[in-house]
């Protein structure tokens, strides 16, 4: 909008501006009752209040009708659907990790859009965050600037330290949730940490969210063996779809040199959850193989078997019919994180500096290529090599 303050200088073009000249210490005095753009919205604040107008009033259009908020997402009528999830193939996207933190590169735009541009030149269409914020601001931003077919689960961090201010993180989080409404599919309100935070408070933070944003659709990454405890089976029905982290066998055979991809994929595939309500849709949130690790007791990491893993695995998921269970999934992980020590080593790509993403760990098939699908002019899709 044109202009925030009146320059003298124009003279017969001046007076735009929503507040006077003013002097050299300050802007002057707004013309008037101005109101805000979350005024003029009907946007709500973080306590999910409405926004008022200075005087309390509800806020309207100029016809006097009340403004309309967002209070869905792009996922709200679709999520709870098998079909929905079979034209969605995800990776996990957490390239603001660096050797430090999982906030070392937070801020650097030209990272966050290299990392995406790799996320559509390998043939995703949706990633997985493990915070939502500022960082998760700037992701949206980059795929609405460049257009980019892209869609979000947003991710909210709770564990046992902070579960007793779940209301508060969570509130944070759906700010941005709101912002980018059209890019979200929905919230996963934790991950792996539902045995420390126990049944009743994971059940309250659910219903929670139910209550509070009726039309967001809420999900869970659970640990694997979850999704066969009774215990959770209220957890997941109060749920619109579930998602369950998947190394079948992985961590178990560290040191076992006959544990091959073929060997866990099997396990993958004899995967079967019995607590979930029948139709609600399945997503695998993470399944990978680590290329290398510090931890010289790890000996069957190798970037062969991550590479011969992640085929399979995406081969398995996208295109084979026996795969009954998994509606759609995330690939653990895009990119290596070195803060993570022992537990690094997940990413197809290195983890490269504040400027980039690293680079791919040998030849790695696009998910296109994989499937074998053919490209919009209906033509075989190939390898670099033709």
């Amino acid at each position: 909008y044109f202009n925030l303050a009146d320059e003298a200088w124009k003279s017969n073009d001046d007076g735009w501006g929503l507040y006077l000249m003013g002097d050299q210490n300050a802007v002057g005095v707004a013309k008037g009752s101005i109101p805000t753009v979350q005024e003029v919205l009907g946007l709500t604040d973080p306590t999910g209040s409405p926004v008022t107008t200075p005087t309390g009033s509800p806020v309207t259009t100029p016809t006097g009708a009340p403004v309309i908020t967002p209070k869905s997402v792009f996922g709200t009528d679709n999520v709870g659907k098998y079909s929905f999830w079979k034209s969605y193939r995800g990776i996990g996207f957490s390239v603001s990790g660096g050797s430090n933190s999982p906030g070392d590169y937070g801020g650097n735009h030209a990272r966050i859009q290299d990392g995406l541009n790799k996320v559509v030149s390998n043939g995703y269409n949706m990633v997985r965050t493990w915070g939502t914020g500022a960082w998760s601001d700037l992701v949206c931003e980059h795929i609405i600037s460049n257009s980019l077919d892209i869609k979000l689960q947003a991710g909210i961090w709770i564990d046992n330290a902070n579960k007793g201010r779940y209301q508060a993180e969570f509130d944070s989080a759906m700010v941005s949730v709101m912002r980018y409404s059209e890019l979200y599919l929905g919230v996963s309100i934790g991950n792996e940490q539902e045995y420390s935070i126990g049944v009743p408070k994971l059940l309250e933070m659910v219903q929670y969210m139910k209550q509070k944003y009726p039309h967001v659709p809420v999900t869970y990454n659970f640990l694997q063996n979850t999704l066969n405890d009774p215990d959770f089976a209220p957890v997941f029905a109060a749920m619109d779809y579930v998602n369950v982290n998947v190394y079948p066998g992985y961590f178990g055979n560290l040191a076992n040199n006959a544990w091959t991809p073929t060997v866990q994929l099997n396990a993958l595939k004899a995967y079967n959850p019995t607590e979930v309500p029948n139709g609600m849709p399945i997503v695998l949130g993470e399944t990978g193989w680590q290329s290398s690790s510090p931890d010289t007791q790890r000996t069957i990491p190798s970037t062969k078997y991550l590479i011969e893993y992640y085929s399979l695995a995406t081969h398995y998921l996208y295109g084979e019919t026996d795969n009954t269970v998994f509606a759609s999934g995330f690939y653990f992980n895009l990119a290596d994180e070195a803060w993570k020590s022992n537990d690094d080593g997940w990413g197809l790509y290195l983890m490269g500096d504040q400027n980039a993403v690293g680079v791919a760990k040998g030849s790695i098939p696009t998910v296109q290529e994989v499937l074998g699908l053919t490209d919009p002019t209906g033509s075989p899709v190939t390898t670099p090599t033709g």
